[in-house]
């Protein structure tokens, strides 16, 4: 009873309303209409009027939606969005669990915004911490870190194992592949590249 509405409380028709749309209502000091705890899609779904003190975006970067660069934006759009159910007059923290999987995803984003503290813990480290590859496991084996390397391959075990896609390799242009020329060179082959995509993109 100190948790849970009674079903004689003046809250009760919060209680009998529980589900994933609606949330859940317990008793709390805050009498605020929110829901005490409520859960939604993070790019599409996110409700507006309420006002939360705990944000956790869990997974906000998957496979899925780093395949395209309007996908990656439109991710990085919806944690901006995030603002608007902010609790303006008490607070509000926001905690996200992500994973690193392209070099200009949200989980980059995050890395580089000073307001937030990080916790990066890479699968295997070098003696001054930081993520590589062959170096000093942290919770696993050195056999089944091997065996995860070889199962993800180094581009996938870099973002997965290493939270570090940059140095997985192969998934990124290098600056120092770029040459210039003053001259073309004499033996010079000419190509045209071209992209049969059935619909348009905003770039």
């Amino acid at each position: 009873p100190d948790i849970f509405y009674s079903p004689d409380e003046f809250r009760r028709k919060d209680t009998e309303k529980w589900n994933e749309d609606a949330g859940l209502f317990v008793k709390r000091s805050n009498n605020s209409s929110d829901p005490t705890w409520a859960g939604y899609g993070f790019v599409e779904g996110i409700p507006t009027g309420m006002h939360f003190q705990r944000l956790l975006v869990d997974d906000p970067v998957t496979l899925d939606n780093v395949a395209t660069v309007d996908s990656i934006r439109k991710v990085e759009d919806g944690f901006r969005m995030l603002t608007g159910i902010k609790d303006k007059v008490h607070g509000s923290i926001t905690r996200v669990v992500t994973t690193w999987y392209d070099a200009s995803d949200l989980s980059k984003t995050i890395i580089e915004d000073h307001r937030y503290h990080h916790i990066i813990i890479p699968a295997e480290v070098t003696p001054e911490g930081v993520g590589a590859f062959d170096s000093i496991p942290v919770y696993l084996t050195r056999e089944q870190l091997d065996d995860e390397r070889m199962n993800y391959g180094d581009n996938k075990y870099a973002a997965q194992m290493l939270q570090n896609p940059n140095i997985g390799g192969g998934s990124s242009l290098n600056v120092e592949w770029i040459n210039y020329y003053e001259e073309l060179p004499k033996t010079l082959n000419y190509y045209i590249l071209c992209d049969p995509a059935g619909s348009k993109a905003k770039r």
